[in-house]
């Protein structure tokens, strides 16, 4: 035998022989399985489960508080012609909040007293202002063309605004657009003499203005009352045909009225307050017009400010339980102290005043702005298309929706074939 074949075979060259299998061997296995898993796309990062689902429910938040953005973008891009904005407030509130991210077109006169001047997201000047006929329940949100824009661009607010619609309470800046608007404004009631009567007798707490609104009725709610007074008039002479107030007052003089000056001055004329009925008025008409140089003969207009709880009523008359002396005054006849000389006036002050119901030309009150629950607004110039950036955010939130939601599927599968 040669050395060769006395050495023994070497170990590259035996063949390999699997160890007998032991019950140990199972759980090894496993381990193995499972780092190898841990390994893979599913559990790479180590993460915890609820990391996924936190990220699919930001995403999801996400994806839901941009879906208007998202509707707009694929919106029709011919605007849908709502006419003058009176004729777009009498859509039911329904049929107008369901055109919402849509694209239109609205006429209507713009309320340049009230309007807002917003400050641009990327500069320049955004004008916020409420369209006039709506019934307060359109606005129009407006940017303004700046200094250096070519001579086509509007620079004054417009009269025909096309944009997207959306509901007010939608902007960021709803509420502070709200609590300025009742700040700064207030809603004019004029009212007929019956339905505030009937409120202050029968103890309603709310009385229906002259526009069909229901105004609700407070002790302290300001009244402003208009009166002309059916036997008080006011003449007027031209001072420059009177130089001098004696020769106004002789010539009222020769009429034989009852008359006083009256309290609210006046640079080109003499005024005096007259109290002439029935015969009396006819002999001053004719006076008046038997002296060309004579000025006007006008009916007296007095206003007046009282509180709520300060009118009486009852079927026919008005009573003002003020006690105040600076309040205009009535005027009444005092017996002349002249035998066969006109009788003097007087003015009453610091009583009660009664007007009677023809003598009332018009009660007013006014209540703080309120912008309707339902309001919407125009963007003026947002036009379909624009939101691109919008839909690529929600395609990168469905993105992660996705990849999140397979990250979870795998981890169940994974921990479903652990526990088998």
């Amino acid at each position: 035998m040669s050395a060769e074949q006395q050495q023994p075979p070497s170990p590259r060259a035996a063949a390999p022989v699997d160890p007998p299998q032991r019950a140990g061997d199972a759980s090894g296995q496993r381990t193995v399985d499972e780092a190898v898993e841990r390994l893979s796309f599913g559990r790479r990062s180590g993460r915890h489960p609820l990391v996924s689902v936190a990220v699919i429910a930001l995403s999801l938040y996400l994806t839901a508080h941009n879906w208007h953005e998202l509707r707009y973008f694929f919106a029709a891009r011919t605007a849908v012609d709502l006419g003058e904005a009176r004729a777009a407030a009498r859509r039911p509130s329904a049929n107008l909040m369901a055109l919402a991210d849509h694209h239109v077109r609205v006429e209507g006169v713009p309320d340049r007293k009230h309007a807002l001047l917003l400050e641009g997201r990327f500069g320049g000047q955004e004008h916020f202002y409420r369209l006039m006929g709506a019934d307060d329940r359109l606005f129009a949100h407006w940017s303004r063309a700046p200094a250096s824009a070519t001579a086509g661009e509007a620079k004054s607010l417009p009269g025909v605004h096309v944009g997207r619609l959306v509901p007010l309470d939608r902007l960021g800046y709803a509420s502070a657009v709200r609590d300025y608007l009742a700040r700064s404004m207030s809603v004019a009631h004029d009212f007929d003499f019956g339905p505030l009567q009937a409120a202050s007798t029968g103890g309603k707490a709310a009385a229906v203005d002259r526009q069909g609104r229901s105004v609700a009725l407070t002790a302290g709610m300001v009244f402003w009352i208009n009166v002309a007074f059916a036997d008080e008039w006011i003449v007027q002479l031209p001072r420059r045909s009177y130089a001098r107030v004696e020769e106004a007052d002789a010539l009222l003089a020769r009429l034989a009225l009852p008359h006083v000056r009256d309290t609210e001055p006046s640079t080109t004329a003499w005024r005096y307050v007259v109290v002439a009925r029935g015969a009396e008025l006819q002999r001053l008409l004719q006076g008046l017009h038997g002296i060309p140089t004579a000025g006007a003969l006008l009916r007296r207009q007095i206003g007046y400010t009282a509180r709520w709880d300060q009118l009486r009523w009852d079927a026919t008359t008005l009573t003002l339980a003020l006690e105040d002396a600076t309040a205009p005054p009535r005027y009444a006849r005092r017996p002349a102290v002249a035998v066969g000389g006109p009788a003097e006036l007087v003015p009453v002050r610091g009583q009660p005043l009664r007007f009677s119901r023809d003598e009332l030309l018009y009660l007013s009150t006014s209540t703080p702005f309120s912008v309707p629950a339902r309001a919407m607004v125009v963007l003026a110039g947002e036009t379909p298309g624009k939101q691109w950036p919008y839909a690529l955010l929600q395609l990168l939130l469905l993105s992660f929706i996705a990849a999140n939601a397979w990250v979870l599927l795998r981890t169940y599968r994974a921990s479903h074939r652990r526990g088998a």
